[in-house]
């Protein structure tokens, strides 16, 4: 509430909350651990009789909240101290490229299945926003996993360079002029995928309808603060030399480590497989119709009952 304050951003785009302000790093680092203590305890609590579908979505989910925490509780984003992780000396690159790698495969089995699952019948009662349609799960799952990838800043493409000279000298000053977006992205993220996760469980229990939940879902994009973290990445038309030097850094980065080329690979590998799964799929229930039809043919058949001559009655 604090950082509420309607007007327009630098970059011209329209402002509900201007998340500049905001500088609890205690207050981000603490509600970025209880979103993520949600989501995993949300995945132990699914019934049992939840689909493969249904299931990938909430671990996912929770993954990636896992990701958001365990990077807001590193000197990436808690610039002043503060941070359980260092990402650049010790364990804490290896525990989060770990965290990271996990997210990733789970996203993308959430996008094939999403795409090729075979519960299609029925989808719209699983809880799953736009499940009933594969092009559409198809979309979700590729927003979901873009979110994820250096290109959303998510995770940072200085995360991969692992130069803490060039982040300290470079980066940190940069990210000090927008400390109060650095601070609050992480936990606002995780908070539009926890509410996402809500939605779902509406749907499941059928106390909202597909309409009502994809309405529930756009509105609160803004209400969260999500667009308006989305909305800072714009840049403007002219970067104050901080930013500038940290754009300029972080081309210099994915052009000399193929980190978005590896994400689209990653991407477009999943798209096939999930085309490959599909095609077997409707391969497979082209047959069982057939098996079916046929069965039904020859149930319909006549058949012919010989009639025996009888001695006391001769046709004759």
């Amino acid at each position: 509430v604090p950082c509420l304050s309607p007007g327009f951003h630098e970059n011209g785009l329209p402002r509900l909350y201007d998340f500049l302000t905001f500088d609890n790093a205690f207050l981000a680092k603490t509600t970025a651990l209880m979103f993520a203590i949600s989501a995993v305890t949300g995945v132990l609590r699914l019934p049992p009789n939840s689909t493969k579908l249904r299931r990938l979505m909430f671990e996912s989910c929770a993954w990636a909240t896992v990701l958001m925490y365990t990077l807001q509780d590193s000197n990436i984003f808690m610039l002043d101290g503060g941070y359980s992780l260092d990402i650049f000396d010790g364990p804490g690159w290896f525990v989060t490229f770990a965290v990271f790698v996990g997210t990733v495969i789970s996203t993308l089995e959430y996008l094939v299945e999403g795409i090729a699952g075979s519960d299609v019948e029925g989808r719209e009662s699983l809880g799953l926003p736009f499940e009933g349609h594969r092009f559409g799960m198809g979309v979700v799952g590729t927003l979901a996993y873009l979110g994820i990838s250096p290109l959303s800043l998510t995770i940072p493409p200085w995360f991969f360079d692992r130069s803490k000279d060039a982040f300290e000298s470079i980066v940190v000053p940069g990210l000090h002029m927008v400390n109060g977006w650095n601070l609050s992205v992480n936990f606002i993220v995780e908070a539009y995928m926890g509410f996402g996760m809500l939605v779902s469980t509406l749907l499941f229990e059928k106390k909202i309808d597909q309409n009502q939940a994809a309405i529930l879902l756009m509105v609160n994009f803004f209400i969260t603060g999500a667009y308006d973290q989305f909305a800072v990445l714009i840049p403007s038309p002219s970067l104050p030399t901080e930013l500038a030097d940290i754009a300029a850094y972080a081309s210099s980065i994915t052009s000399s480590i193929p980190i978005n080329e590896t994400f689209f690979s990653l991407w477009a590998v999943s798209i096939v497989k999930a085309i490959w799964q599909l095609n077997d799929l409707q391969t497979e229930r082209r047959k069982l119709k057939r098996q079916e039809d046929q069965q039904q043919q020859q149930q319909l058949v006549p058949v012919k009952i010989p009639i025996e001559e009888s001695s006391d009655f001769p046709l004759d």
